[in-house]
């Protein structure tokens, strides 16, 4: 077992330090437990004496057998933090080249391969406190998984690359709310490329490739409330300092094979969480599913940012609708669809669809996509510092007395559809306008007016 305990003797006083989460969350009594298994197996090999004509081996597995359990947080991340800046701290200065050997000398290590796998079934739990409650998001990953690190041991004149791959079987996401669905899918892979140049401080490039197959996604209101909360306790003692601002781009892309994405609409915002199919609810089914994002972090505390996600559908994509079977109108609803006389093309898309009882088809088409340019005003906490207040008033943000003094943000979406089957109903608008009402009413309700939001549609071919 790999435990975190927090040593009371630590100077907090330091402006340096990043112990700023006292207390561990309440999940074991004494202590953070990290890691917890009944086994473990560490296999290490490396060259000693080998062929001038092949390259050396050094490579590390780790094993840690099954029912591992791994608990993990903002808490157990500022440990972490403080580990490896009290032990590894910063290099400033510039790397240098490593001067490769030539014909007839030693042979050195050109990368180190780090493989850590498990078996049978892994818990991972993330802790973390909304206000003063515990929570979690519990992933259960029932056919094991494997992490492979390609760590190189050379450095070149554009400095050096990290790979990393992660392979996740049969993983289920499930949030600490009443509605526990959340994220499940068959398998999932990510690969994740740094590159880190010579001098600190230039350029870095993260790319970041997902791959998804067999995904069910379940959206209700309380969720998007939960990750919000996740994401302000995540990010809330993170400060911007010059010194250690490093410009980044990143370039995510997530592939999905066979998505499904479920929305609970219900008249109200209220949610049945006994059973998910006693909602109404939006479905977006998608037989291969592209999302591509850019996010650049070049400038140090920009007053504008900017984002764009690209969402596209290259093979079949339906919205459908679901009608609870213990809602009266459930008999009505399937009446006038099952009675309707509508015309159809060759657009097979029941195939991949697997409609079930209560289903009723909104949209079908064969490729459709979505753009958005986001533009926001970045808002930053004020900076701690030891230097008095009159000093440091000068650079930091002035605070505002209302949210309406704020500029305004953008956003400009385009949405592509190619030649759709679209079925119209007073159902139909009725259902999209509860959709809207229960996951934008919120903000509409209090946001500034002024905000821009353009929105631009376009069909080819014909309906």
């Amino acid at each position: 077992m790999l435990s975190l305990n927090k040593n009371d003797e630590y100077d907090e006083t330091s402006v340096a330090n990043l112990w700023k989460r006292y207390d561990a969350p309440r999940t074991m009594g004494s202590g953070f437990a990290v890691l917890q298994n009944p086994n473990l197996r560490v296999v290490y090999r490396q060259s000693v004496f080998v062929n001038t004509k092949t390259e050396p081996i050094c490579d590390l597995n780790i094993d840690l057998g099954e029912n591992v359990r791994i608990a993990y947080g903002p808490w157990a991340e500022s440990c972490r933090l403080a580990f490896i800046n009290y032990f590894f701290p910063t290099d400033y200065s510039a790397m240098t080249p490593t001067v490769l050997p030539k014909n007839g000398e030693k042979k050195i290590l050109a990368a180190i391969d780090i493989t850590l796998t498990t078996k049978a079934q892994t818990s991972i739990n993330f802790w973390f406190m909304r206000r003063d409650e515990l929570n979690a998001v519990a992933t259960t990953i029932k056919n094991g998984c494997s992490l492979k690190i390609e760590y190189p041991m050379i450095i070149t004149d554009q400095g050096y690359k990290t790979t990393s791959k992660l392979i996740m079987k049969d993983v289920h996401f499930l949030p600490t709310s009443a509605f526990r669905k959340l994220f499940s899918c068959e398998e999932l892979t990510m690969e994740y490329d740094m590159h880190f140049p010579l001098r600190y401080g230039q350029l870095q490039n993260r790319v970041i490739l997902f791959k998804i197959n067999s995904a069910t996604t379940w959206f209700v209101w309380d969720h998007v409330v939960f990750f919000e909360d996740l994401l302000r306790e995540t990010t809330m003692y993170n400060e911007i300092d010059l010194a250690e601002f490093v410009p980044q781009i990143w370039d995510i892309r997530m592939i999905f094979n066979d998505m499904t994405v479920a929305f609970v609409t219900n008249d109200k915002n209220w949610v049945d969480a006994s059973n998910p199919m006693n909602n109404f609810l939006i479905a977006l089914v998608a037989k291969q599913l592209t999302i591509s994002s850019n996010l650049n972090n070049t400038d140090f505390c920009p007053k504008i940012s900017k984002c764009n996600i690209k969402i596209a559908s290259n093979d079949k994509l339906v919205i459908k609708f679901h009608v609870p079977q213990q809602s009266t109108l459930s008999p009505l609803i399937h009446t006038l669809y099952n009675n309707s006389y509508y015309y159809m093309n060759n657009l097979d898309a029941q195939k991949f669809s697997k409609p079930e009882g209560g289903w009723v088809n909104f949209l079908r088409t064969e490729e459709a996509s979505l753009t958005c340019d986001y533009t926001w005003h970045s808002i930053y906490y004020p900076y701690i510092s030891d230097l008095p207040i009159r000093t440091t008033i000068t650079w930091n943000q002035k605070l505002i007395n209302h949210p309406f003094e704020l500029e305004p943000d953008s956003a400009f979406i385009e949405i592509a559809v190619n030649s759709p089957e679209l079925f119209i109903s007073g159902f139909a608008l009725k259902i999209i306008e509860n959709f809207i009402d229960d996951y934008f009413g919120l903000y509409i309700q209090v946001s500034n007016n002024s905000r821009i939001i353009s929105i631009q549609f376009e069909i080819q071919n014909e309906f």
